[in-house]
């Protein structure tokens, strides 16, 4: 018939879970995040990033939990923080190798290598 419409098992049409609720706010902080990063202003950047890890750990979602720990080592970065930079950096690497996902490898690497720099350790 034309006119149904199919839920999951226990779900109404048109309602929302928690889970689904969680992932929206997860999205907009990574959002927040990135655009606090272009507006140079990375503490509040760093928040953003931080709630949006936060959320992604609870979710169990690893790709999302990249991109937040990706963001907090930029706002780490930009604020001359960079040991704790390297740390956020090298956790995008220990996600990447638990989860036999590369994507963003290379620039962890590169950002490693920047905080060393600069610390002159390199």
């Amino acid at each position: 018939a034309p006119s149904l419409t199919y839920a999951p098992v226990g779900r109404s049409p048109g309602m929302e879970t928690t889970t689904d609720t969680r992932r929206d706010e997860m999205m907009s902080k990574l959002k927040e995040g990135k655009k606090y990063l272009r507006l140079r202003d990375p503490q509040k950047a760093f928040e953003e990033f931080k709630e949006a890890l936060r959320i992604a750990q609870i979710l169990g979602d690893p790709i999302e939990a990249k991109k937040a720990a990706r963001g907090l080592g930029a706002s780490c970065h930009r604020q001359r923080k960079f040991r704790e930079a390297i740390k956020y950096h090298s956790m995008v690497l220990s996600i990447s190798e638990r989860e036999k996902e590369n994507t963003g490898d290379t620039e962890a690497y590169g950002a490693i290598a920047d905080c060393y720099t600069e610390l002159g350790d390199l």
